[in-house]
């Protein structure tokens, strides 16, 4: 976990997980990977489209 912790933080990483339970939420924000360093999607292509809508809206480049 710490590869994604260290990786957040970076300037231009942005990290999505999809399909995570609740309970593995929980685990993942006890260890500090929380919004808005990591975001979660319920499916792959709702994180894709967040993506997608955050490209288009000019934050990342």
């Amino acid at each position: 976990m710490g590869w994604c912790h260290a990786g957040s933080r970076s300037d231009g990483v942005a990290l999505w997980l999809s399909g995570t339970s609740r309970d593995i939420q929980r685990v993942f924000v006890t260890h500090g990977l929380k919004r808005p360093r990591v975001q979660y999607s319920a499916t792959i292509e709702d994180a894709l489209t967040a993506v997608v809508d955050v490209v288009d809206d000019g934050a990342v480049v």
